[in-house]
């Protein structure tokens, strides 16, 4: 899996990261997004609707693709610079893009464009407005291939802003971009720290950077959660003390422990208004769709504030760039107050905690481009209707979003049939009708667009259908190998990518990374859900345990019914424990053993024989449980697990004992406490 540590670089806008595991994998994170091509044409398309000779407003349709496509050049240059700097064999090396879970476009528009827009709050896809900008949501990524995404956007009349993007299409104006957000799971390197101090000022000083209540969307745009905290913790009294950090930069585990520190802050001191009752609040984390919206604006707010600090912003300059790529990026918002809450009396003022995590979390990466760029012929990609002549036998050119080569191999798609008929109202006997397919690669038919007329009627309605054939076995595995969708398309768009039809769902399931086996062999995850049929089974072996990825195809149809799963251990065909049926969240399974704790403590080699024997123990009632290891000579810190049946908190408060049998002598034991690095020294060196 990624690892985010301070080891990543930059080659032509793409990061590039080391594999938490495997020193020769590495992975990129694409920077830019760049319009789709088709033909030797940008894939974009605008639809200018007037209704009489005086409309000087109208309505538009917008629609455009793009994707995170790396040149193969960069990808040369990529794999050079990780030879250069890691002295590895260049042929020896795995670059992976990263696999993403989410993804959503939106389209921005700056300056004269935003200033002519009038304020329409009832428009659900207008996500944030004022006078200098106006950010929409634009589409979904499909997340195969080179992440394509199929943008559509009306500008209705009330806006005022169709005949604005007609006129920034012919002028090629570079004040027009789409975002992505995209999110992936990376792993941090590990951090354990120590926490003490009293909250009450931390808390009233939140109190008094934002003014009492405010609406979360003013918290979000324009305060910003990170901002605010990090002015915070330039006057607090907490003291955070990094006692250890698995990376080579201290500043970096600091920068954790802090954002940490903070979800403890925001979900115990933090309240949203219920309603409009001004004397009915909530703790913010029994709100979970609020909850959902500060955690996604504190990630956004993340990689916002790292993608200023590469382009070499500081200061106002950088507190201004982050600024507007959260409002560029910005989801649903719910409109909410916020509020800091400390009650006297009622509250721990005290915080005294040690803390260790090493666990996945997701991050998310906002590539942007500008998407009038590089059209060439600009007035070729509009289309002009005067909706009061008469609009038979005017060209109605329909656009067909399609899957490329990349999404055809990764998906195992071997065919895709299209059908199209105008007018979708019309007996069959009265409509055109336009073909096309791709099989194994080859195009037959009718290549979109398909260039149909309009009727007397000016209908912008065409039937279409889509067939889709998977190839059998393979990566995917699902019911059926064969996929068809009907509908109707009103905006000259027919979108053909397979997740019209087919839901892809990947599956990462694998054992947490504390996981003890005691005397167990094997572990069994057994999925049932409506989306196939009995059930599907991962097995995990003692010695063979490296996460599984199971992908799975099905219906659309089905894309709501959830995942659910159970956990059986076993020991020589027997079932020792179990877990009970629980839900598959964010496409990721980690099977974790029966042990409430999982308490680490490290082990430094400060002796000069070749190695020696250490037995790790701890009894917890009638619980015993026993670890026996080598330590070699000149290792550091290497980190062992104690499990317990509760988790002791803190960790620091467990005792176990170990045993060291050197090569050479008598064995010694000895009692150590949880978290501590102990130095193995042997008798009379």
């Amino acid at each position: 899996m990624i690892l985010i540590d301070s080891t990543k670089f930059t080659v032509d806008g793409v990061d590039v990261y080391p594999d938490h595991a495997s020193p020769f994998q590495f992975w990129y994170v694409p920077g830019l997004i760049r319009l789709a091509e088709r033909n030797g044409r940008k894939a974009l398309s605008y639809f200018w609707y007037t209704d009489s000779a005086t409309d000087s407003e109208g309505t538009g349709f917008l629609n455009f693709e793009v994707n995170t496509a790396v040149p193969p050049a960069t990808l040369d240059r990529i794999r050079a610079e990780v030879a250069r700097r890691t002295g590895r064999d260049a042929g020896k090396l795995v670059l992976s893009t990263v696999t993403f879970t989410k993804g959503a476009v939106n389209l921005s528009a700056l300056g004269p464009t935003a200033a002519q827009a009038v304020r329409t709050p009832d428009d659900p896809s207008v996500l944030y407005q004022s006078k200098e900008q106006v950010v929409w949501s634009a589409g979904s990524s499909s997340l195969v291939g080179d992440n394509t995404a199929v943008c559509s956007i009306q500008f209705t009349k009330e806006g005022r802003l169709a005949s604005a993007m007609k006129s920034a299409i012919l002028a090629g104006a570079n004040t027009i971009a789409a975002l992505y957000r995209l999110e992936f799971l990376a792993m941090r390197p590990s951090v354990t720290f120590k926490v003490h101090g009293t909250l009450e000022k931390t808390v009233r000083d939140f109190q008094a950077s934002l003014g009492g209540e405010v609406p979360l969307e003013a918290l979000i745009l324009d305060l910003g959660i990170n901002a605010q905290w990090q002015r915070i913790l330039q006057n607090t009294d907490l003291k955070i003390e990094v006692i250890d950090f698995g990376g080579d930069n201290d500043k970096e585990g600091l920068k954790w422990a802090q954002q940490i520190l903070l979800d403890y802050i925001l979900k115990n001191f933090f309240e949203t208004q219920i309603g409009s009752d001004p004397n009915n609040w909530s703790p913010l984390k029994e709100a979970p769709k609020v909850s959902e919206a500060v955690e996604k604006a504190r990630g956004t707010e993340e990689a916002a504030a790292d993608k200023a600090a590469s382009d070499g912003k500081v200061g106002e300059e950088a507190d201004t760039a982050v600024k507007e790529i959260v409002k560029a990026a910005t989801l649903f918002i719910p409109k909410v107050n916020i509020r800091a809450a400390y009650y006297d009396g009622r509250q721990e003022n005290k915080i005294d905690f040690l803390y260790s995590e090493l666990k996945a979390r997701p991050y998310q990466v906002l590539p942007q481009a500008l998407v009038l760029e590089g059209l060439g012929e600009p007035a070729s990609y509009i289309t002009q209707i005067n909706r009061s002549q008469d609009p038979f036998g005017q060209p109605y050119p329909v656009n067909v979003a399609l899957p490329d080569a990349a999404d055809f191999t990764a998906l195992g798609l071997t065919a895709l049939n299209i059908q199209a008929r105008y007018p979708a109202n019309a007996p069959a006997s009265s409509q055109a009708v336009q073909n096309f397919s791709i099989t194994d690669g080859k195009r037959h038919g009718t290549e979109p667009p398909f260039r149909f007329q309009y009727d007397a009627k000016g209908s912008a309605d065409v039937a279409f259908t889509v067939d889709y054939v998977f190839r059998s076995g393979g990566d995917w595995v699902g019911e059926t190998t064969r996929f068809s969708v009907s509908g109707r398309a009103e905006r000259g768009l027919i979108v053909a990518t397979p997740d019209a039809a087919v839901q892809f769902v990947t599956l990462d399931i694998r054992l947490d990374a504390d996981f003890v086996w005691e005397d167990a062999d094997e572990v069994k995850v057994t999925l049932t859900s409506a989306k196939w049929k009995g059930t599907k089974q991962v097995t995990f072996q003692n010695g063979r345990a490296d996460p599984r990825i199971l992908r799975i195809r099905s219906g659309i149809e089905t894309a709501a019914a959830e995942i659910r799963y159970t956990v059986d251990v076993h020991k020589g065909g027997k079932r020792i424990y179990g877990s009970e049926a629980a839900t598959v969240q964010d496409d990721r399974i980690v099977v974790r053993d029966r042990f409430g704790g999982h308490t680490p403590v490290f082990f430094t080699a400060s002796f000069d024989d070749d190695s020696v024997d250490i037995t790790l123990s701890h009894t917890d009632g009638a619980f015993a449980w026993e670890d026996q290891f080598t330590l070699e000579k000149g290792q550091k810190r290497l980190r062992r697990i104690v499990p317990t049946l509760a988790d002791p908190k803190p960790k620091s408060d467990l005792r176990f004992t170990y045993e060291v049998l050197p090569m050479d002598g008598e064995p010694f034991s000895k009692t150590g406490r949880g978290g501590q690095t102990i130095a193995i020294k042997l008798p009379g060196a």
